[in-house]
Order: structure tokens, then sequence, then C-alpha cells
């Protein structure tokens, strides 16, 4: 499986903060537990989670993911990640290794929507059809694939399994 998790909602307040070093505002910092909160009472555990190296991101994963880090799944923080595009994304995601059944991307909008849009070909109608309208900040798009290797999902193509916001 895939979990598509893009960032919390992020700060405005400071204009003159590069983009990839704005954190989350007081919205994202209650929306990134929420999140947690759902993957943990719903058993979505990932093997690994690839993480992007923006503040934003690895604020969301410590809020979502609280605790030790021994605690937590392994995480690789990867600059690839920051505002890529889909086909990026598919490149970081075809490098996992195999024996990782279940990887969570921790990105950022829009190549996570284009991605799961790619990636789903099927799904219930109501979750394909929000995914299709927005993927706002600390959503989760959860694909499912009957596929060996992380290498072939694009050929195979997945199941939304889930769709899940905040809200």
């Amino acid at each position: 499986e895939l979990i598509l998790f893009r960032h919390a909602k992020s700060s405005w307040s400071d204009f003159d903060l590069d983009d990839h070093d704005r954190p989350l505002n007081t919205r994202g910092r209650k929306a990134a537990p929420v999140m947690g909160a759902f993957m943990r009472e719903n058993a979505i555990v990932p093997d690994l989670i690839l993480c992007s190296t923006s503040v934003r991101t690895r604020e969301t994963l410590a809020l979502a993911f609280p605790g030790p880090e021994d605690q937590r799944p392994p995480v690789v923080f990867t600059q690839e990640i920051y505002e890529a595009p889909p086909g990026a994304l598919m490149a970081c995601i075809q490098a996992v290794d195999d024996s990782v059944r279940s990887l969570l991307v921790l990105g950022h909008n829009p190549g996570s929507q284009m991605l799961a849009l790619q990636l789903a070909a099927s799904g219930e109608d109501d979750a394909m059809r929000r995914l299709s309208g927005k993927f706002p900040t600390a959503a989760l798009a959860r694909i499912v694939f009957e596929a060996e290797s992380w290498r072939d999902i694009l050929k195979v193509r997945g199941h939304l399994a889930q769709f899940i916001t905040p809200k």
C-alpha cells in the first residue's frame, strides 16, 4: 500500500521566510495529530516513511507520529520530495526496496494529488470524486496495489482504499 500524506496547513505570517522554511500554523498543529490518531486507530502503520525536508513536513511528521523516534516507522528525509511533480515522486517510490509493503510519502501538492489520481484506477465513488476535487492540507490517500514491486505500480494501478481529511 502507498499512503500519500500532504503536510498540514502552513503559516504565511513571515513573508521573509524561504518557502522551504515555513512552519505549520495553528490549524496545522491541530490537524496533524488528528491524522496521526486516525492512522493509529485504523492500524495504518507504514513500514517506511519518505518525508520532504521542508519544515512543514517535518513538523507534520513529528505531530502525527509523536513519541521517541525508535517507536515510529523508519523515516528517510529527502529533498527530492519537496515540491515534487508526480514523476519525481514516482522515482522516489520506485527506488524503495520491495521488502517495504506499506510506504507513506509525506509531501506537498499538487504533486501528491496528481500522483494519487494517476495511480488510483478505482475506488469508492465519493472518495474518488473528493480526491479529484481537492487534496487539502493534512489529507491522506491510501492506495492498495496487486503488485510485487514498487516498480510495477504504474502498470497495475491501484484501488483508492481511503481518502481522509482532518475534517
